[in-house]
């Protein structure tokens, strides 16, 4: 199904004339309204029987991605509807990479084109004819009045829209009716990739003149090919979005497209993509405003419906998302990133629209945690407070602000001390439970007060320390046997009784015990 050259024309145009050898070619008015192909169109919406909605519907809470390449973090929701996505009708579109639909398809495509075959013999009927002449929602083609064949002879009608775009030179017609081309996302070198993406779409119908509306006017239903990718702004801080780059999603691929079956179903066909190759980034400037705000939904965009991005249906796999964007008040520049699939969502589907909800939750705000760093206890004394700090507030608007809950991970008491029990037993202190040490402590709190910048005070009481050293000797000494007891201390003086009384300074004890020494 090459693009037509003139060999092609002058063979179609032969078989039309053979095949009505009865009705002469000509301009005739009467003839023309009972035996013209005229065409009517209609887009695709909805398939294989999934609910359609206008009114996309997202999570309660985000999915945080977490970016590979240090970028700040980037949450998102995501919705999928079918490609309904309207054009306003004071709404001109700059390009056609808008969504299509059937009451924006004149302003979006534009122009398709037509191949038929006679479905008895295969004939070539019409040879990839452009149609773009338009008239009360009536198609012709632009070569000439085209005639339905004599007898009841049905045609078969493959159709491709719009008429130009990459891969509509190499579309092949095979068993089942199907059709199949080669097709490359378009790119740019001027950050306008999705303006440049059309919404490609295939169609199949047969038809004899009495399967017509008494008019020969051939219904074509369009199916599309490929997969929109939308964004909204939801919890956002007040910024200009500069750029999204869809980033290592293939841009080449084969599609065959194999027509629906059932007559008056919502399913026009469906789409086999194989082959997907040429992995690469594809990047829209938007320079679209959007205010500091936490609720309510802003648009990206549908601020200009041609940056919808087309692509070719695949696994998301480790696809991500970059968003550049420049905050308002304080003019700085950020990038955030995440990963495209999320939750269920792990690959992209002819026909539908994709729409990723975005929250740019880690730089919407600042964060305050401080906690008093030292608590100094009086000598003797258990019990003292301590202060936190934990709230934060919007970057773009300071007023706001929020308490952040904190807790306490408790990891017990590092260090390599001992400390010794009532009993003189040995206990390392790596070894001591928090709560044999601290009796009171506030381990979680929802964070905030009364007066952020203040803090919430707290108290702490721990139990009596005991006095003791990090030499090895200590425990040399304490195990040493001890000497003398109550009833008969053992004198320093005469060395326990072995020795004449010699006093002395000073004296030095090598063990726990009772002892006496003159005065």
């Amino acid at each position: 199904m090459k693009k037509k050259s003139q060999l092609m024309k002058i063979w179609a145009l032969a078989a039309a004339a053979a095949a009505v050898t009865s009705c002469e070619i000509t301009d005739d008015a009467t003839h023309v309204d009972n035996n013209a192909i005229e065409f009517s169109v209609a887009a695709a919406e909805g398939d294989g029987g999934r609910p359609l909605t206008r009114a996309p519907q997202y999570g309660s809470k985000p999915i945080m991605m977490t970016a590979d390449d240090g970028g700040d973090t980037l949450y998102l929701h995501t919705s999928v509807e079918s490609n309904l996505t309207a054009v306003t009708a004071d709404e001109a579109p700059k390009t056609r990479g808008v969504p299509v639909t059937t009451t924006n398809f004149k302003k979006v495509c534009q122009d398709f084109g037509v191949t038929a075959y006679t479905q008895d013999a295969h004939t070539l009927y019409m040879a990839d004819e452009k149609v773009s002449t338009e008239s009360g929602g009536i198609w012709s083609p632009d070569g000439g009045v085209r005639y339905w064949p004599e007898g009841d002879t049905k045609l078969d009608f493959y159709a491709h829209a719009p008429y130009e775009f990459s891969g509509s030179d190499n579309i092949t017609i095979g068993d089942g009716n199907t059709m199949s081309f080669s097709y490359a996302v378009p790119t740019t070198n001027n950050g306008k990739d999705a303006e440049a993406q059309p919404d490609v779409m295939l169609a199949y119908t047969a038809r004899g003149r009495d399967d017509t509306d008494g008019k020969g006017t051939v219904p074509l239903k369009f199916a599309h090919a490929l997969a929109g990718v939308k964004f909204v702004a939801k919890d956002i801080a007040g910024c200009t979005i500069n750029s999204i780059t869809l980033k290592g999603l293939y841009g080449k691929g084969e599609c065959t497209f194999t027509p629906g079956t059932a007559e008056g179903s919502t399913l026009s066909g469906t789409f086999s993509w194989t082959g997907l190759d040429d992995k690469k980034d594809f990047a829209q400037n938007y320079n679209v405003t959007l205010n500091d705000q936490q609720t309510g939904q802003q648009q990206i965009t549908d601020k200009n419906p041609a940056t919808t991005f087309m692509m070719i249906p695949q696994a998301l796999n480790d696809a991500t998302v970059k968003i550049s964007l420049t905050t308002t008040k304080t003019n700085e520049t950020h990038t955030l990133t995440g990963k495209l699939a999320i939750g269920n969502l792990t690959e992209w589907e002819a026909g539908n629209i994709y729409t990723y909800e975005i929250s740019t939750e880690s730089i919407n705000w600042e964060y305050v945690f401080e906690v008093t760093p030292t608590i100094s206890l009086p000598l003797g004394g258990t019990s003292s407070t301590y202060n936190v700090k934990s709230y934060r507030y919007r970057r773009e608007n300071p007023s706001v602000k929020e308490p952040v809950a904190w807790s306490v991970n408790d990891g017990g008491i590092s260090g390599t001390e001992t400390q010794y029990d009532n009993d003189d037993a040995v206990v390392p202190i790596l070894d001591t439970a928090i709560d044999e040490i601290i009796r009171q402590f506030t381990y979680d709190d929802d964070g905030g007060g009364n007066v952020y910048e203040e803090g919430t005070s707290y108290p702490i009481v721990v139990e009596r320390t005991y006095m003791a050293t990090d030499w090895a000797g200590d425990d040399t000494l304490r195990a040493a046997a001890p000497k003398g007891t109550a009833g008969n201390p053992y004198d320093l003086s005469t060395e326990g009784g072995t020795l004449s009384e010699t006093t002395a300074n000073c004296y030095v004890v090598n063990a726990p015990g009772t002892y006496m020494l003159p005065l």
